[in-house]
């Protein structure tokens, strides 16, 4: 379970992350409390989720034999023939998280997407649940960037941005390449940190986002529907 306290015009709240049945006992230290991606029903307002979930039990064979096979290519020809380093930061300092922000909200504001929360990100890190990782050339020019959170149970992809999404030819075959690879990168680490589970960060109810729902899926995991709920504590 990962915890943070929040404000919102001056209302403290709390935001748990992977609530379960055995913490029902536990004691939240705000009234208002938002469990996300919860396995249990609980509060004033329920809201169902989805997301697709990769078991890290499995052998990691077993792993990438259930990847759709072009991404299986692809990763392997990223490790052979790109120039490209990953990263995985799990003690990234306030100027990295900046710098990743900076990076984002670019990207973001070139696909009209919201921008990062910078503050969420601080809170997160300060509760050692944020983890920083990237994709990038041996120039230090980075093509992707995740950030992603964890518990010891799982890893989920909260963040992900490419700065040359609108880059042609070569240079955009590179970074499509260079995003499975530093997912399943990220699967192999979080793997070997002994977590259970590599989530993507959700999927929509309705196919909404059916595009990106099938780049998700297409790396084999599972699909789950969890919920996020509204709960008092008195």
């Amino acid at each position: 379970m990962i915890l943070i306290k929040r404000y919102k015009f001056y209302v403290p709240f709390g935001e748990c992350y992977f609530y379960e049945e055995n913490l029902e006992k536990f004691k939240f230290s705000s009234r208002l409390n938002f469990l996300i991606q919860s396995k249990v029903k609980r509060g004033l307002v329920v809201k169902r989720t989805r997301t697709v979930v990769i078991d890290l039990r499995q052998k990691e064979e077993d792993i990438f034999a259930k990847l759709h096979k072009n991404y299986r290519y692809e990763i392997n020809r990223s490790k052979k023939t790109d120039s490209v380093l990953m990263k995985w930061n799990i003690k990234p300092t306030n100027e990295e998280i900046d710098s990743f922000c900076s990076y984002y909200d670019d990207f973001a504001l070139s696909i009209n997407l919201p921008h990062s929360n910078r503050t969420k990100l601080y809170l997160f890190n300060r509760s050692q649940s944020l983890i920083l990782s990237q994709a990038k050339l041996n120039t230090n020019k980075a093509l992707v960037q995740h950030a992603l959170i964890y518990d010891n149970g799982r890893v989920r992809l909260l963040y992900s941005a490419s700065y040359f999404r609108n880059e042609v030819g070569k240079l955009r075959a590179l970074i499509g390449r260079s995003n499975k690879a530093l997912h399943w990168f990220e699967i192999l680490e979080a793997k070997k940190k002994g977590c259970k589970l590599y989530d993507f960060g959700g999927v929509s109810i309705k196919g909404e986002t059916g595009c990106i729902d099938n780049y998700k899926r297409n790396f084999g995991g599972a699909t789950w529907n969890e919920y996020t709920c509204v709960k008092l504590q008195f």
